[in-house]
């Protein structure tokens, strides 16, 4: 069996992330999506940074449960998340002419 522990060095609290943080309590990880301003809209940096955190956190076998929830601006509601953020460049171009939804979604971003 391949465990390694977290040390100082590697510990995930201690990177710096753009669209997320990181808390480890005593057997448990906290992710929070760190976006508020766009309702913690999920873009694909989001994604990347909270896959990276869960494979490190996987790396730890005191770590019993993990916990993603959002982040909330106090001038607006709160949300856990309000899903994909499809205001980022290229998402047009990236879905799929095939699938009915993704071309209703297409539709919408051509014609508003």
């Amino acid at each position: 069996m391949n465990v390694r522990y977290m040390t100082e060095e590697n510990k995930i609290e201690n990177k710096k992330f753009e669209d997320i943080l990181v808390e480890i309590k005593e057997n448990y990880a906290v992710i929070s999506l760190n976006r508020p301003d766009k309702l913690n809209a999920l873009r694909n940096t989001t994604n990347l940074e909270v896959a990276e955190a869960l494979e490190e956190i996987d790396q730890d076998p005191n770590i019993r449960c993990v916990v993603i929830r959002g982040t909330k601006n106090h001038t607006k509601k709160p949300a856990f998340s309000a899903g994909a953020d499809l205001t980022g460049s290229g998402t047009p171009s990236k879905l799929r002419r095939d699938l009915p939804y993704h071309n209703d979604i297409r539709a919408t971003k051509i014609h508003s």
